[in-house]
């Protein structure tokens, strides 16, 4: 008997079935309305439009059967620090905030409009001008309509009997409810009252503001501030929310394999995370990264070129922290503010923060206090230098490496070599060397790194992962595939224009329709797609070329199936000792016949990179779990806030405060993290793995 879900996965529908068979009847209902539904069944992941198609599918696949509520989402929750019990039973959050019975039924829909209206404004990005004018026609609306429900209501009372006097109280206090909405009383009419009423109701964590100078020599600080949320506030925040103090209370057991950043060396061998005075510590990872919210190839390139920094809990499960709400906000600064001067000034607020949660611990509603410290922090290669000090030029510098002391000359010759690896010793001594100014090597370190200064965190245990969409598929894949299908074109095994023609004919699911291939351009000189786009054309070249191959034995041909099973393995979400092996001699097989047979093509700092791949992978797990490309989606709502809003004024506090109220509405409506069952993570495990293997098995 399958598993069901008993609650409406609808949106802004809060119905809790009793049995399998009243969800199916009450689904088909919303199908009959025209919108798309779910398939109640957990192991199931289809979705229906058609009445018709979905009841064949539920008579044929599952047979309907009825099944109590308790038997499908009991769950076992130990109870830990005393004063915190996880509930045993969870449904499904509705959108809409429920109705209490304990509590005033014109609180609850005060703040259902007041969350309406700031969604309205900060996640869809309505102008306020038009909440407004929305606002002002329901009023018009309620006040039409008010009349004609309290005559039609005098008509029935009336020919009830009911006395005169009953039928005014009962107008009366239709009138008060009418009047002491948001929408009545005119408490959401302009955007200086909205904007009161979301700070007063909304889990609102506001954005600070601190001066910068641009250099030391400049005494005057700048006129424009950079934002900082103070990190400790918004945890607060997040662990008001019911499924994250799930999540933290239950984490996900690994067994024999590496699931996550937890399970890996690098955590386990760090002496904060495994001392028996901290309780279920913070994992806190951070993320930095620069981007434009203007055209980049425009007049105003990099004039509005933003550093952002984000932070995320590596004690929420994997399938929820993949998403883009739960990832917070820390700072918005100019990078043209930012300097290796006064990078200690702009971190200095987070800094402090970082130090007291590692000291002193905050106050999460537990029996104790709750510490935490950096687990790592993330970044592509440019970001993760530029933040553990080490030197960002990568075309010239001697020392390009942050995992070794390999140098350029000896990477030149032996592309599959790996120096000794960097300890903390060793880069303080480099520091020290540096600030002594005493002539030698320092192994391309160029000041000490803000975040060394914290008791339990150095980026050379190591701290800074690499980011596999960067290093591989706008790295290693993006230009060694080009040089590939040069040779096989010019072996006369296809031309460009029929690989072109299958990439624009090609069947993709629809998983693959949104990372759809580009066209291949007539001087290919690197695939032009982004690392979602090129991760798709490595997966599907083999068929889009399989019909035309002329030897398979072909070393050309044998790297690319080389390169893509590479690939498969490292993109894993699931780690184990077979798969680390697997890296240590395929990896530099690769790397060492990529430069065998392509003398005249120089390998990159990212071949180096991939050398240490296995090694990263016993330090931090399934390094699918470190890449970037969530947080990078993070960038997009800024962009679009300034394209709606238009608003260069001090535009980081423009976005920091938008952003901040988005997230306190995500968070009241229960958008930031899905509510899920330890059985239901594990089926998504699962079924990441059913995908995986079937991509495998191609051949």
């Amino acid at each position: 008997m399958a598993d069901v879900d008993l609650c409406c996965n609808v949106s802004i529908c809060g119905y809790d079935a009793e049995d399998s068979t009243l969800i199916v009847k009450h689904l088909k209902n919303h199908i009959r309305a025209g919108k798309e539904i779910s398939c109640p069944y957990l192991a199931c992941f289809r979705k229906f439009r058609n009445l018709n198609t979905f009841s064949s599918h539920i008579r044929r696949t599952h047979r309907l059967s009825i099944q109590p509520r308790e038997e499908v989402m009991q769950i076992d929750c130990p109870i830990i620090f005393g004063s915190i019990r996880t509930p045993q039973v969870f449904s499904s959050p509705s959108p809409l905030i429920q109705m209490d019975p304990s509590v005033d039924s014109l609180e609850t829909l005060r703040r259902n409009c007041t969350v309406f209206c700031a969604m309205l404004q900060y996640k869809l990005l309505i102008p306020g001008i038009t909440i407004s004018k929305i606002l002002e026609a329901q009023q018009k609306i309620n006040s039409c309509t008010h009349a004609s429900i309290e005559l039609a209501i005098k008509n029935v009372l009336q020919d009830e009997g009911i006395d005169q006097s009953v039928i005014k109280k009962v107008l009366e206090s239709v009138m008060h409810v009418m009047m002491n909405t948001p929408v009545g009383d005119g408490t959401l009419q302009s955007s200086y009252l909205r904007e009161r009423l979301y700070k007063k109701l909304l889990s609102f964590v506001e954005p600070l503001s601190y001066n910068v100078a641009r250099t030391l020599s400049q005494p005057e600080p700048n006129k424009e501030s950079y934002q900082y949320i103070p990190i400790v506030d918004s945890i607060k925040a997040l662990f008001k929310y019911e499924s994250i103090r799930y999540q933290y209370l239950n984490p996900i057991d690994p067994g024999n394999y590496l699931l996550d950043i937890k399970d890996g060396g690098a955590f386990k061998k760090n002496s904060f995370f495994n001392q028996e005075a901290v309780l279920r510590p913070l994992q806190i990872i951070l993320y930095q990264d620069a981007f434009e919210i203007v055209n980049p190839l425009g007049s105003a390139k990099k004039k509005h070129k933003i550093l952002a920094t984000y932070f995320t809990l590596g004690n929420i499960h994997p399938y929820c922290r993949s998403k883009v709400s739960p990832i917070q906000l820390v700072m918005l600064v100019k990078e043209h503010y930012v300097s290796n001067e006064c990078i200690k000034d702009i971190f200095s607020p987070l800094l402090a923060d970082l130090k007291i949660i590692e000291h002193e611990g905050i106050d999460l509603g537990f029996s104790e206090k709750v510490r935490g410290s950096i687990s790592c922090i993330l970044g592509d290669n440019l970001g993760s230098h530029w933040i553990g000090g080490f030197v960002t030029n990568f075309g010239t510098s001697e020392y390009f490496c942050r995992y070794c002391s390999v140098k350029r000359s000896d990477f030149s010759e032996n592309s599959i070599v790996i120096e000794t690896l960097r300890t903390k010793e060793s880069y303080d001594q480099s520091v020290n060397q540096m600030l002594l100014q005493v002539s030698g090597n320092i192994t391309g370190i160029k000041y000490d790194c803000i975040f060394n200064q914290l008791n339990y965190f150095h980026v050379c245990q190591p701290s800074l992962p690499p980011c596999l969409a960067h290093d591989i598929f706008e790295g290693v894949a993006q230009f060694d595939m080009a040089i590939f299908i040069q040779c096989l074109i010019s072996k006369g095994w296809f031309t460009l224009d029929y690989l072109n023609m299958r990439i624009s004919t090609f069947h993709y699911n629809k998983s693959d329709s949104t990372s759809k291939p580009q066209i291949l351009k007539p001087n290919l000189e690197k695939l032009t797609g982004n690392a979602s786009q090129n991760r798709a054309f490595l997966r599907l070249f083999p068929f889009w070329v399989v019909d035309k191959v002329q030897d398979f034995d072909d070393p050309i041909w044998q790297m690319i199936i080389n390169l893509r099973y590479i690939v498969e393995l490292i993109c894993a979400p699931k780690a184990s000792n077979a798969i680390i092996s697997a890296l240590q001699w395929l990896l530099p097989l690769y790397v060492a016949s990529r430069k065998q047979l392509f003398p005249g093509h120089t390998v990159r700092p990212k071949h180096h990179y991939l050398m240490h791949y296995p090694e990263l992978i016993s330090l931090f797990g399934p390094l699918i779990r470190c890449w970037t490309l969530r947080f990078e989606g993070k960038h997009s709502y800024f962009k679009n806030v300034v394209r709606r809003t238009g608003n260069f004024v001090n535009v980081c506090k423009t976005l920091a405060h938008s952003h901040q109220m988005m997230q306190a509405c995500m968070l009241e409506q229960r958008f930031a993290c899905p509510l899920i069952r330890r059985h239901l993570a594990n089926q998504q495990i699962v079924y990441s793995e059913a995908i995986m293997h079937k991509k495998n098995t191609w051949l």
